[in-house]
């Protein structure tokens, strides 16, 4: 299928997209609208009557971006005045890398009336009360918390947005039901994390500094071996944790469709890049291994402890993805909050949806929602955990999305 606007990217079977053509839309009237309306209730003119601060959850630079965005959803949907806390930013400042993007005619933008839905009053509804999840500990059961406020009264509100297997009018703004989750969530991530002039510049400089082609399509490969590979509450991703070898068939078979042969390898591990030597007839572009951290830590846990330098990390996770983003075709796996931030920037800034492969399953979009693996990956991880004659495989696993 050559049409995206025809793809239900949630499809729990639809794990790549490779059109034989590219459609580049250059213009979306209905993107430009969405960013208007989100620029509105985050701006000083918004008034509201209720008021919503999103504040990131602490945890790894893409889990804890894509962490605001649910609380962003409600505010549009309901018509929340919103801000954004940046408190948790343990990445440097974030000023530093983020600056807002919105239509030029934003500040003359007004939300037509009848725009939101009635709000659920969290002081009588028995779902949505009392309970305010610990910021260093991202609920895994689908909620979300932040404090709202009406008037001058404020209370701890636990609100929920279910998002995968939901209707568009469950979870968009009135103005766009029938708009995918992935439209707004690609919007509201270009919109809020655009990078600032001095990110630009490094982007320019690295480019530089790793001869990043401008004559030539490049492919992105994201072969994922960090601290993920030991989540203790998620022990299926050391079976997924594949070598470079593994992507490579998926690699041939793009590179040869799309006559692409400079390859941007981006993972965690000095030995991918050393596997990618058995493969001479690519030209292979890195950024080379980050720092390593110790074995079994993960990334919130290093830098919590000062075994790791947020802004380092920051800085590489940001810069990478960005690269990822303007690549022609992606290759790597849905279940990295990585791969998917880079093809939520690149939709939310050119309207188009780029070739893309993923190794374990379909774009998602749930934070705290579980969605499944494709079938392979989830036979594989039932064949490694379960003995022979115990093995059940019409139920998926599934991951926290």
């Amino acid at each position: 299928v050559d049409d995206h606007r025809n793809l239900d990217l949630m499809d729990q079977d639809f794990n790549e997209y490779l059109p034989q053509k590219v459609i580049l839309n250059t213009t979306n009237p209905e993107a430009e609208e969405f960013k208007r309306l989100l620029g509105h209730l985050l701006s000083s003119r918004c008034s509201q009557p209720q008021r919503l601060t999103s504040t990131l959850n602490f945890g790894g630079f893409g889990s804890m971006l894509h962490s605001s965005i649910k609380p962003i959803m409600w505010g549009m949907k309901y018509g929340y005045c919103m801000n954004l806390n940046f408190d948790n930013f343990v990445y440097g400042k974030s000023k530093d890398y983020f600056q807002q993007n919105f239509p030029n005619d934003t500040n003359a933008f007004s939300p037509p009336a009848d725009s939101f839905d009635r709000i659920p009053d969290c002081r009588t509804d028995l779902e949505a009360q009392n309970v305010r999840a610990d910021r260093f500990d991202v609920p895994l059961d689908a909620q979300e918390s932040y404090v709202a406020s009406d008037g001058e009264e404020e209370h701890p509100c636990l609100r929920e947005l279910p998002m995968l297997e939901q209707k568009s009018e469950e979870f968009m703004p009135k103005l766009f039901r029938g708009q995918p989750a992935f439209f707004a969530v690609s919007n509201i991530f270009h919109a809020l994390f655009s990078p600032s002039s001095l990110m630009e510049r490094k982007l320019t400089e690295m480019k530089k500094r790793i001869n990043w082609p401008s004559d030539r399509k490049v492919l992105g490969l994201h072969v994922r071996l960090g601290d993920a590979c030991s989540d203790e509450t998620q022990t299926w991703r050391g079976i997924t944790c594949y070598p470079l070898s593994r992507f490579m068939g998926k690699v041939k078979e793009v590179t040869k469709l799309y006559g692409i042969k400079d390859i941007f390898l981006v993972s965690e591990s000095n030995s991918t890049f050393q596997e990618a030597q058995n493969y001479p007839e690519f030209n292979w572009i890195t950024n080379g291994a980050p720092p390593p951290i110790p074995a079994n830590v993960g990334i919130e846990q290093a830098l919590l402890g000062k075994k790791s330098t947020g802004k380092e990390v920051g800085e590489r996770w940001y810069l990478e993805m960005m690269l990822m983003a303007e690549s022609h075709a992606m290759i790597g796996k849905f279940s990295s909050n990585f791969f998917r931030a880079a093809l939520e920037f690149n939709f939310g800034s050119t309207h188009s949806l780029k070739p893309y492969v993923s190794m374990d399953s379909s774009w998602c979009f749930g934070f705290g929602e579980l969605h499944p693996l494709i079938k392979p990956v989830s036979d594989e991880i039932e064949e490694a955990f379960q003995p022979e004659g115990q093995r059940v495989y019409s139920d998926r696993h599934k991951f926290i999305c």
